[in-house]
């Protein structure tokens, strides 16, 4: 009875496919592990540059619990073109007060008063008055602006999306950009690296087609805080507003500011 012996060469050539497998394998696991820790690496390493960057730009925030200043405004949309002047107060988080007159005389034009969910508006030549939600603010300018919004483009401040981490590329070698987005809007900055200040800011309402541009310059210093003399501001609707704005005289005292507010009870009501 003869015995069947096994195929030599078929069990040589076996073996080596099946050890040749096992080292494909093992490499092939061991590239995407590579790769996957390589990823893991520079996506630390970015944000660590980020933290950084976010570390120098907080440190420089203009931020003061009570500012005033006097601003010199060019305006131009909504069917107008005229030369403004107005005197702004702003009470950290909480309230901010503008009288508008004339460039030419400081006669007041109107007075507003605006809270995060409010705005109160003094017509004084109408002899108008006009308590509003905030939400009034969109109709005024046709962009969804709230109190925070307004309180940053005021104090040259980037906006923030709630519970969005910032990401942060290097346009060239002087500018950073931060930028972050939910579904609806985007938000971007660009930073100059030499002082890490804002030299432009950008909020784009993508679902609607409408965006806020503002550029920044003449920073001075103010109590060892950088802020932005000039601003050139442009409103997409997409109709465009546009207004440079010049501040001066600008403070940040240590005391509580007044917000006169002149109402009259003559004045008629506008709800």
């Amino acid at each position: 009875m003869s015995t069947v012996q096994p195929n030599m060469k078929y069990q040589t050539s076996f073996s080596q496919l099946l050890l040749w497998t096992l080292l494909a394998s093992c490499l092939l696991f061991a590239s995407a592990c590579s790769k996957k820790r390589i990823a893991k690496k520079a996506q630390q390493k970015q944000e660590r540059l980020e933290d950084q960057v976010m570390e120098q730009v907080l440190a420089n925030a203009f931020t003061p619990k009570w500012f005033k200043a006097k601003t010199k405004i060019g305006f131009d949309g909504l069917g107008m073109k005229q030369q403004l002047g107005a005197d702004i107060r702003i009470r950290q988080d909480s309230l901010i007060w503008m009288t508008v007159y004339p460039s030419f005389v400081k006669l007041p034009l109107a007075y507003a008063l605006i809270t995060p969910d409010s705005i109160k508006v003094i017509d004084r030549f109408g002899k108008k008055y006009y308590p509003k939600s905030i939400d009034y603010v969109e109709e005024l300018v046709g962009y969804p602006i709230d109190f925070h919004t307004l309180q940053d483009i005021i104090l040259g401040q980037m906006p923030t999306l709630p519970n969005k981490r910032p990401r942060l590329t290097a346009l060239d070698e002087a500018t950073y950009q931060l930028a972050m987005q939910d579904s609806s809007i985007a938000v971007s900055a660009n930073i100059d690296v030499n002082n890490y200040t804002y030299s432009s800011m950008k909020v784009q309402d993508q679902a609607n087609n409408r965006q806020v541009n503002m550029k920044l310059d003449d920073y001075q210093a103010i109590n060892d805080k950088l802020f932005a003399y000039q601003r050139k501001l442009r409103i997409y609707i997409p109709d465009t507003i546009a207004a440079d704005i010049n501040f001066s005289k600008v403070e940040t005292p240590n005391k509580a500011l007044k917000f006169p507010f002149p109402l009259k009870a003559s004045y008629e009501r506008i709800e």
